[in-house]
């Protein structure tokens, strides 16, 4: 039966044990985590040091920087990138509406229909209208 081959991380931490002052083993290790994504198992390693009073400086050191490496490795989820509006559609819309209303205006006598407001409330409407949908974009 082959004997199991042991674990990097292990390894790598029995290693940055027996030179706990130097900087770059606790460098090396962390990238090591990182690289490995064990990043959780490395912070667990050095929470467990901070019991010893002489390792306790170092071992928050640690866990900071393990705690920067793992902040920096998150990314904002990409949103897909909204297509942008032809605005000839809305305004031709609105152009056909006000042009059918002056007619209708003049061909009925009706002359409250080109009021401000009557005009305003189109372009209200033609705004709200859910032109990416209406597009198909």
């Amino acid at each position: 039966m082959p004997s199991p081959e042991p674990d990097p991380l292990e390894t790598a931490w029995q290693a940055l044990l027996s030179e706990w002052e130097r900087d770059d083993q606790h460098r090396a290790f962390v990238g090591l985590a990182a690289a490995l994504e064990r990043l959780p198992d490395a912070a667990k390693r050095y929470r467990a040091e901070l019991a010893h009073s002489d390792r306790a400086p170092r071992a928050k050191q640690g866990l900071d920087r393990v705690l920067g490496v793992a902040m920096s490795a998150l990314t904002p989820p990409t949103r897909p990138e909204r297509p942008r509006i032809n605005f000839m559609l809305p305004m031709g819309a609105f152009a056909a509406t006000l042009i059918v209303t002056v007619f209708l205006a003049q061909a009925t006598g009706f002359r409250s229909l080109t009021s401000p407001w009557v005009i305003f409330g189109e372009a209200l409407v033609v705004a709200l209208v859910p032109w990416r949908r209406v597009s198909g974009t």
